[in-house]
């Protein structure tokens, strides 16, 4: 656990000092950050996180003008992905999460935004995965 919370500090303060284009990879985490000027003056930065798997776990973008947006998703040991979370700079965000089945097929997406909306699709197959 020591190994995982120490990973995920390393991750995170890699994620926040954007380096121009630094790569650190150990066996939990693979944090990508590149940075981008302009003659202008104006910038973007972006930083990505991975797990071993190599799913993406985080994409965080931020601008020079102050607005940020990042995304932060989760999957289970088969490589399916429970959760996408999106959040940006004024407050406003959105969840998606789904659930599946033993094979793998999608049972349910559930949609929720900041506003107080959602809604939820629920699916099903015949007995040829169709």
């Amino acid at each position: 656990m020591k190994k995982r919370i120490l990973s995920f500090i390393l991750a995170f303060a890699l994620l926040c000092a954007f380096a121009p284009l630094a790569y650190a990879a150990n066996d939990e985490w693979l944090v990508e950050t590149e940075t981008y000027e302009d003659s202008y003056g104006s910038w973007r930065k972006y930083a990505y996180t991975y797990d071993s798997a190599g799913n993406m776990l985080t994409e965080y973008y931020e601008f020079s003008d102050g607005y940020w947006e990042k995304h932060t998703y989760t999957y289970d040991s088969t490589g399916n992905m429970l959760t996408y979370y999106y959040e940006i700079s004024s407050g406003y965000w959105w969840q998606c999460t789904y659930t599946y089945d033993s094979g793998g097929n999608m049972l349910t997406f559930y949609y929720e935004i900041s506003s107080d909306s959602w809604y939820q699709c629920t699916y099903t197959y015949d007995s040829d995965g169709n």
